[in-house]
């Protein structure tokens, strides 16, 4: 079975804060079968130096369709819809667009604590 590594997501997760620092994140599931859909748990170990981090921007990997990010108590969520690379059918209907951004915002995260942010979506059916 084809399974598809997550790294180009932990890669491409950044972490805007005060001072523009940059912040380590993991994945709680690093790979997953192709064609599945994935849950993507993001884990933020602490703020950084004293400065806490107050957005989560995450870019959607090429082929990732029907992204649907979890709501997060004291974080506003939104999305960035765009062209899809590859469209797809679903339900009979082409895609063409999707969401190539998932943004948290207005939260903070201290030194002092950790948190986890969710989204999910569906895996293209090969690694390209």
């Amino acid at each position: 079975m084809n399974r598809i590594r997550m790294a180009a997501l932990a890669v491409t997760t950044t972490l805007a804060m005060t001072g523009a620092a940059m912040a380590h994140v993991t994945l709680e599931t690093a790979e997953a079968p192709a064609g599945s859909y994935y849950k993507a748990v993001m884990r933020v170990g602490h703020g950084c130096e004293g400065s806490p981090m107050r957005e989560m921007r995450v870019k959607v990997p090429d082929g990732m369709v029907s992204v649907k990010p979890m709501p997060k108590p004291g974080w506003e969520v939104s999305t960035v819809i765009g062209k899809l690379a590859t469209p797809y059918e679903s339900h009979g209907k082409t895609i063409t667009e999707g969401v190539t951004e998932v943004r948290w915002t207005g939260g903070q995260l201290l030194d002092e604590h950790y948190d986890e942010f969710v989204f999910r979506g569906q895996l293209p059916n090969c690694v390209t």
